[in-house]
């Protein structure tokens, strides 16, 4: 009635300001033109109270909408790369928080963290330091092991912990090799001599017979090396041949030749005194040997005998007169024949000139070839007779610089003789036939007539093309030390991005392995844009993913009841959602009343309303001329319309003095019991 006052309250979280303590109330009075207007002018509607927007200090190392937010919003929270909710999963890394009906979020109790990598266990290597996201860790190989399996390597690597809650790659740690056992003169070994040795492991040695580390008799007769973390062996030792005692000057007519102190297995001479011979017979050998043994002493060849000269027929030849002498003959020899010593005195004999002018030695390893005042040589294979300062030589033949082979080195690069050979050995990386595993060294030796044996060459070691997700495969092999490009899929890029890199390389390692350079991640569109009179699942998407958006109730995405009320939008490689729909208020159409006027006019959309005023003569109880002048029309969610009365009928001038109640009529001036009027 006039003057009565109607207060309405407001849900919680909502107050008139929309702000929090503000008014959670708001009246409106009965005016005397019947209609309900606001006691105070802007204070009409509830609205839902702001929790403003979050800062990094509420969210730090994560990103966020700027927007601000009202009670029952709700934010999507994004940890940084290197972050998540949870230290062990890298994945876990995003958030909501919901704008509270106090205008404080909730949620916000959730921090991003720095992921956590597990400490690797690398074999033969111990490591120290951080194991959080972006810090570094150093692994240090034990002794006796290098990156390279190479003595005096390198043995220390740093990797660091990734976003992806894991360590970046690492080299393993190899054990040192020392090459096979060194060669040791008058000596063998427990193992094969072409064995590879490593770090820590032994060889045993054993003098050959008549062989000591000393020289002595009773010396040590073998000894351990061992391969040291250098790649070096230690404690490598020689065997040398036994020294034997000082030989007798004089035994038995016979005088030491040489003042010699022989080593085992070689002799000293002894040769008889004049008129003595090894068999008593001028035709005896004269000289005798003593041979050193193991043990330190000799055992002699023979002894000198008294020679009876009176039984001798001495001979010179053809080439020499006979001269009798004290204890033996001589020879007076011709010209160009000399007197040589025989078994029974001497004779005459051409002159050697092998041996007078050293034709042996010239000729080695030939043989030397008397002939008239001079000589010859015949030489080996792999040797070649040429002219010398005065008779000829034998010089071994001479191949040059064995040829280069390219990824390789080699161990000589001087011109190569005949039967010597050169080891070439294959950069890292590369085999002989570009297969891992396979032999990496050879040798090439010098042949007769100059020529080197036949060449092996060096191949880069091969992988196998790998199958990456998200990536155009591709088939086949590529090399060492090369780079495949791998495409991305469309919808996918290096890191995620629209931006990103959309192929990365993949490089063939010399272990055969193949590393990765890069991950093609499907692209990021972000989260959805907020439409009016909707909503979506606010969160991040990535490609082929759809947001699915739900308009509110009453409305359609055509204003239409029949139209949609929800639709999606996908993620597209470019980075972008496809375009959006738009959420229309629906429509119920023109209100009609012939006997009233509307208040706006024309088509009414949810959740509008018009004021219809009955016209004079009218009132919305027929009949009563104190019936009501106006009611409300309002659009629903369903498309129809909604009355606070029928409409507006027509009043009876003769009725102007009766008050209508149920039905029935109260006579005179007098009104129904509850009702007011006049006459």
């Amino acid at each position: 009635f006039f003057q009565d006052v109607v207060k309405y309250s407001c849900e919680e979280g909502y107050t008139v300001t929309g702000l929090v303590g503000g008014s959670g109330s708001f009246e409106r009075r009965c005016e005397s033109s019947g209609d309900l207007e606001y006691v105070v002018p802007g204070a009409e509607t509830c609205e839902p109270v702001s929790c403003g927007s979050i800062s990094s200090t509420d969210a730090p190392h994560a990103t966020f909408s700027s927007s601000s937010f009202v009670h029952k919003q709700s934010a999507l929270v994004t940890c940084d790369a290197g972050y998540s909710t949870d230290r062990s999963n890298y994945l876990a890394n995003s958030y909501n928080v919901t704008c509270g009906g106090f205008g404080t979020f909730s949620g916000l109790d959730t921090k991003c963290t720095l992921v956590q990598c597990p400490v690797p266990e690398i074999p033969n290597a111990a490591s120290e330091g951080g194991t959080t996201f972006d810090e570094n860790r150093t692994v240090t190989c034990e002794e006796g092991y290098t990156l390279t399996g190479l003595g005096g390597d390198e043995r220390i690597q740093t990797i660091e912990c990734m976003a992806t809650g894991q360590f970046s790659s690492w080299k393993q740690c190899k054990q040192v090799s020392c090459g096979v056992p060194p060669r040791v003169v008058s000596a063998d070994i427990d193992v094969c001599a072409d064995c590879e040795v490593h770090y820590n492991e032994l060889v045993s040695y054993q003098c050959s017979t008549g062989h000591t580390l000393d020289a002595s008799p009773n010396g040590r007769k073998s000894f351990t090396a061992r391969c040291e973390s250098t790649g070096l062996f230690s404690n490598v030792q020689n065997c040398t041949a036994v020294v034997c005692d000082p030989p007798h000057q004089n035994w038995k007519n016979g005088t030491l030749v040489e003042d010699l102190v022989p080593t085992y297995g070689n002799s000293v001479a002894y040769k008889c005194l004049s008129g003595f011979s090894v068999n008593g017979s001028p035709s005896g050998d004269t000289g005798f040997e003593a041979q050193c043994l193991a043990a330190g002493g000799y055992e002699f060849s023979g002894e000198c005998r008294d020679i009876d000269w009176c039984r001798v027929t001495p001979t010179c030849g053809d080439h020499g007169a006979c001269v009798d002498g004290h204890l033996n003959y001589t020879c007076d020899c011709d010209s160009g024949f000399e007197a040589v010593p025989t078994s029974n005195g001497e004779t005459c004999e051409e002159i050697n000139e092998c041996d007078v002018w050293n034709g042996a030695a010239a000729c080695y390893p030939g043989t030397c070839n008397n002939l008239i005042n001079r000589f010859s040589c015949a030489c080996p294979t792999g040797f070649r007779s040429v002219a010398g300062e005065r008779n000829e030589v034998c010089e071994r033949e001479v191949c040059g610089t064995a040829p280069p082979v390219e990824h390789s080195s080699r161990n000589d690069t001087s011109k190569i003789a005949y039967s010597s050979a050169v080891g070439y050995s294959c950069d890292v990386g590369y085999t002989v036939d570009g297969k891992i595993g396979r032999s990496t060294t050879w040798t090439v030796t010098c042949l007769a007539g100059g020529t080197f044996s036949e060449n092996s060459a060096c191949h880069p070691i091969s992988c196998t093309m790998p199958k990456i997700n998200n990536t155009h495969p591709r088939e086949g092999e590529f090399h060492y030390n090369e780079t495949a490009t791998y495409e991305c899929l469309d919808g996918y890029r290096v890191g995620g991005t629209a931006s990103g890199a959309s192929s990365f390389g993949v490089v063939c390692g010399a272990d055969g392995l193949t590393k990765e350079l890069g991950v093609c991640s499907p692209v990021s569109c972000g989260a959805p844009t907020s439409i009016h009179n909707g909503f979506v699942d606010n969160r991040e998407y990535v490609f082929s993913e759809e947001a699915a958006y739900v308009c509110n109730s009453g409305y359609t995405t055509t204003g239409l009841v029949s139209g949609d009320s929800s639709f999606t939008t996908a993620c597209q490689a470019s980075g972008s959602f496809a375009s959006a729909k738009s959420c229309q208020a629906v429509s119920c159409g023109i209100p009609a009343d012939a006997n009233g006027i509307f208040a706006p006019t024309g088509e009414l959309f949810f959740p509008g309303s018009a004021s219809v005023t009955c016209n004079e003569g009218h009132t919305t109880d027929p009949g009563n001329v104190l019936g009501a002048k106006s009611y409300t029309v309002a659009c629903t969610t369903t498309g129809n319309f909604s009355y606070t009365s029928d409409g507006c009928g027509l009043t009876d001038p003769k009725d102007i003095h009766y008050c209508v109640s149920d039905g029935k009529t109260c006579n005179g001036n007098v009104c129904c019991a509850g009702y007011a009027g006049s006459a």
